[in-house]
Order: C-alpha cells, then structure tokens, then sequence
C-alpha cells in the first residue's frame, strides 16, 4: 500500500488499508443477492442493490451539508453502510427461502463437489485479472501523478460508468437464459441474440452520452473539469465496450466455459500493463483512457473468437444486430417509456 499510493499522505495510505476490510465485508453483504438472481426474483434483486448505492448517496449528501471533504471519513462512511447491510439482507434471505416450498429439496451430492469447484474457481478466478484490468490506471495514477490528477480520472471513469446500467441488466439475465437452456443449437442463440442486443444498447448509450458530455460534465461538476473533457469521451466509448465484454462473458459462463472469461481477461492486463507502461509517463490521463479503450477491446475480441468456437456461429451472427433484434430493443423502450408516463400520470 504505502508504494501504490507513494504520492499520497501517511494518513490517506492508514485509512486506504483500513478499508481493505470492505473486501470480506462485501462478500458477506452481497451473497444473497446471487441467490434470488438465480431464483429469477429480479424485482428483490435490483431493490438489494439499490440499497447500498441510496446508502453512499446519504453519506455523500451529509458530508456535503456539514462540509466534509475527507476522502477519508467518505472511504469509512461507504464501509459503514455496506457493513450495515450484512444482517438485514440475510434477515431478507432467510425469510424468503423459509417460505418456499420444499417439494424438491436439493441436497448435496459428493459426486458434484468437484465439479463445481472446478467451474467456480475458474469463474471467480477471471474476476482478479478483471478487477486488475479496472483499476490498474487508477492505482498508477495514485502513485505517479499528484491528487489532482487522480481526482479528475476517478471522477470521469465515474462520468463513464452512465453506460453501465442498461449493459449490466442484460448481463444479469443473459446467464440464467442461457444456462436454462438444453438444446446447444436454442442455447446458442439466446446466447447471440444477447449479444446483439448489447451492442445496440452500447451503442446507443455512448452516443447519447458523447453527445452530452461537453456540455453536461462542466455544467454539473463546474468549469474546473473541463480538462478533463477528452479523458472522458475516450473513457465512455471505453465503458461500451467494457459493458458489451460483461455480456459476452455472462453468456460464455451460462454455457459452461467460465475459463473464456479467464483468458480474455489476462490477456486484456496484459495489453493494458504494457500501454500504460507506453502511453502513461507521455501523455498521463489521456494515455490512461487510450489504454483502456485497446485493453478491453483485445478482451471483446478474444471473448468473439471464443464464443465463435464455443456456438458454431459466425462472427457477423454473434454481433451484428439484425432488423428482429432492433424491433425487439424499440418494442421494450416504448413499454419502458410507456410504463413511466402512466406512473407519472
């Protein structure tokens, strides 16, 4: 910690390995939720997950009320609403599964341990190069560049993050989809048709927000982020793809190949600790964001070829949307659209 974050304080590296304690903290918090998107109660599982990100904006609305601007008091205010969660979502959990019919108890078998610790471990293990892949810029930067510069690359991966929500909520239901599914040939293309769909739900999001950014960033976070314009643009076409990557491994682990993820994903750290290496020192957050955008479109391409091979499909198949596809992503939008006004009237 102390050599990550040489350019930081004494005080801001003894609060960062304080909250290293969010790590078990979080797994502990955030297990059940898997549970009910496995049970397909989606309705629970995205009102789980609001819960912590309502909590952080409370801890962000009262330090900006009292005007607190530790960045460590806000690490240790996050911390304290996830730990706060631990017993109520089990509480949830426990009452939920209580009042399920045990008709078809499922009980463990011996013959199923490996197995499953086979696919779990390969799952959970594209997590690390994943999470490395994420925040390896943020970690040079912290260490390299001085506070300010750091400030306005978390703040315009943040910006960037606007792209996500759409991305993630077909990741989230194309696992259970295509895991549901017996027939190869069905599988495969539940497994496409995701795909596609994500593509167009990236594409249009980056657009919109493109076309947004220069006049909406500097308007809501004031004139002095200006600089950081540039940055963000890259990192927000960088999120499409990193969110159309989120699917595509989703899809490949409900099919039974969670180790497709895995090598996407080293070879992306690769590609991004030797640009980093090239671009950081000469062209600092620009460089970062130019990183980004070459690291995760080496993983999307890999992640293609593996799914190429896995479903048999060709590569125009997999990710060009088709006429049916398009229709469908206009039909939900009018119903979503349709939803709102009838909720506001």
């Amino acid at each position: 910690m102390p050599l990550l974050l040489s350019a930081q304080t004494q005080r801001i590296i003894h609060f960062a390995r304080n909250y290293l304690a969010v790590l078990p903290i979080s797994v502990i918090a955030v297990l059940p939720y898997s549970v009910f998107r496995g049970l397909g109660q989606y309705p629970l599982w995205n009102a789980l997950r609001l819960v912590p990100v309502v909590g952080w904006l409370l801890v962000l609305l009262f330090a900006r009320l009292n005007g607190i601007r530790d960045p460590a008091w806000l690490a240790m205010g996050q911390l304290c609403v996830i730990a706060s969660l631990i017993l109520p979502v089990w509480a949830i959990l426990l009452r939920h599964q209580s009042g399920r019919s045990l008709e078809n108890p499922s009980t463990p078998q011996s013959s199923r341990f490996r197995p499953f610790l086979r696919y779990s471990m390969s799952s959970l293990s594209s997590n690390v190069p994943q999470l490395l892949n994420l925040r390896l810029d943020q970690l040079l930067l912290a260490a390299m560049f001085a506070p300010r510069a750091l400030g306005l690359y978390v703040v315009s991966v943040s910006w960037s993050g606007a792209v996500g929500p759409a991305l993630n909520a077909v990741g989230s239901v194309i696992f259970p989809r295509v895991a549901s599914e017996t027939d190869s040939v069905r599988r495969a293309a539940v497994f496409a048709q995701g795909v596609r769909i994500a593509f167009i739900l990236a594409a249009g999001t980056v657009i919109l927000l493109v076309a947004s950014t220069p006049v909406a960033f500097p308007l809501l976070l004031g004139p002095s982020f200006s600089a950081a314009l540039p940055t963000v643009i890259l990192l927000v076409l960088a999120a499409g793809i990193a969110g159309v990557n989120g699917v595509l491994e989703e899809g490949l682990r409900g099919m039974g190949h969670p180790a497709a993820p895995l090598r996407a994903e080293v070879a992306g750290l690769l590609v991004t600790g030797a640009t980093l290496y090239l671009l950081l020192p000469r062209w600092g957050l620009i460089g970062a964001a130019v990183s980004s955008v070459l690291s995760y479109s080496v993983v999307m391409a890999l992640l293609v070829a593996q799914a190429r091979r896995y479903t048999s499909l060709s590569v125009q198949s997999i990710v060009l949307p088709t006429r049916e596809d398009l229709g469908f992503v206009a039909l939900r939008l009018r119903s979503l659209f349709g939803r709102l006004r009838a909720t506001r009237g």
